[in-house]
């Protein structure tokens, strides 16, 4: 029993550590985004315009919360130069000085904005700066002759795209006409649901939201579910009830998306998620395809997923693995599980190790980005691509080279001179 304890601290501590330092060049700008999130989490206290969420709500069984935060990052000169033409569904670049002055900032982490308020939040919140009245000594002047009060510049985020939980009755259409219109903004009828890992809170998922909408430049849909922060046994004893919850959510967005494309991500303990879905659903004939299904450091059992992988090819057309050799939590994981049981030769998917099991046999294209050195973190511009090219690795990519291997496996290199993931986009932690 001690042993286990002590091991699960260790696998907590390594998870929750930053997998990349932040950019070490000065920011000098605010990009926002929007993310719409689904949770299972309650509310907390509502702090600078936007919306934080805690624990997982325990009843009733189909708890669910829907919104839209705007999330921010800190980027540099250098990156802000690359981001000439943003996206119009909410989408603003800023300089530092201009942000709002009330939102709350986290060194170069991700973290919410006040993007709306108002106009009487304004007038409460922005002290009176004009000139005093003059006095006179029969009366004052009224006071609509008095100069107005210095005005913030309005925000150019729509309200549809601004800090907000949805009306409970009407909270999921809310998200639907949201996404709609994102969709139609984009000019591109696709959209990302996306599931983060385990032990992280509200903020964290939002941040991993944000790096891959940042780079697909495609609506994502966060499933931030109950896991506990810092904390991989209590995330594991989460995630039963937040299952329940993500399938029902994930069968009503299929029906209501019958054209749309869509794309199922994973990152780490959640991609068990995706899989669990898949396994239920398999046979409902009268659920859609996904367009595609991406696990990315997949923290799942190797032996079990090979014969799982057949059921998950028949909700999708392409499923991708992204995996490494050098990622320290998934070799951590898969080193506890030989600790606790030797005799079990068990790999985790995400190792690279692993990647034979997946055969050619199988239409499954394992991507090995132990090259690109992002620990944990998903390969944001490398899923991209994928998404740009239907699903499969292109040939003239300009930042990666594409090598196939032995079997059904793609090395993945960053080209000289390339950089390929945004430092300000890495953020894993809170």
């Amino acid at each position: 029993m001690f042993r286990l304890i002590v091991s699960l601290i260790i696998l907590s501590v390594s998870i929750c550590s930053p997998a990349l330092a932040a950019s070490s060049e000065a920011a000098r700008k605010i990009l926002s985004m929007p993310i719409l999130f689904v949770t299972d989490r309650e509310k907390t206290v509502n702090r600078s315009g936007y919306q934080d969420f805690g624990v997982q709500m325990i009843e009733p069984v189909d708890a669910l919360y829907y919104g839209c935060q705007q999330v921010r990052v800190k980027v540099t000169a250098k990156e802000a130069e690359e981001m000439e033409n943003l996206p119009s569904w909410g989408w603003s670049l800023r300089e530092e000085k201009d942000a709002d002055p009330y939102a709350v900032n986290a060194d170069a982490q991700s973290v919410p904005a006040t993007t709306v308020k108002s106009e009487a939040c304004q007038k409460t919140m922005v002290p009176d700066s004009s000139p005093a009245p003059e006095s006179s000594p029969t009366a004052e002047k009224p006071v609509q002759e008095r100069q107005p009060p210095a005005q913030k510049p309005q925000s150019s985020v729509s309200p549809d795209f601004a800090n907000q939980v949805f009306e409970k009755d009407s909270d999921f259409q809310s998200l639907v006409a949201t996404l709609r219109k994102a969709m139609e903004l984009n000019q591109r009828r696709e959209f990302i649901i996306f599931v983060h890992g385990c032990c992280i809170g509200f903020q964290g998922s939002m941040n991993q939201a944000a790096a891959l909408e940042e780079a697909t430049r495609i609506p994502v849909v966060n499933y931030a579910w109950g896991s506990v922060k810092g904390n991989y046994g209590g995330s594991t004893m989460t995630y039963p009830r937040s299952q329940e919850r993500f399938n029902g959510l994930v069968r009503r967005l299929l029906k209501e998306f019958p054209d749309e494309k869509i794309t199922l991500a994973g990152n780490s303990v959640g991609n068990m998620m995706i899989v669990e879905y898949c396994l239920e659903t398999c046979e409902h004939s009268d659920l859609r395809k996904f367009d595609n299904i991406i696990l990315s450091r997949a923290d799942m059992d190797a032996f079990a997923f090979k014969t799982q992988v057949k059921h998950v090819m028949r909700t999708t057309k392409h499923v991708s693995l992204y995996v490494a050799k050098n990622d320290p939590q998934i070799n951590l994981s898969g080193v506890l599980r030989w600790f606790f049981n030797p005799r079990d030769g068990s790999e985790r998917v995400g190792n690279t190790r692993s990647a034979p099991m997946f055969t050619c046999e199988q239409p499954v294209v394992v991507f090995d980005v132990s090259a690109l050195k992002l620990k944990h973190i998903m390969p944001h511009r490398a899923i991209s691509e994928l998404l740009n090219n239907d699903g499969c690795a292109p040939d003239d990519s300009p930042v990666y080279i594409y090598t196939p291997e032995k079997d059904n496996v793609i090395r993945v290199v960053q080209r000289p001179g390339k950089v390929a993931e945004r430092q300000f986009a890495n953020a894993t932690g809170e």
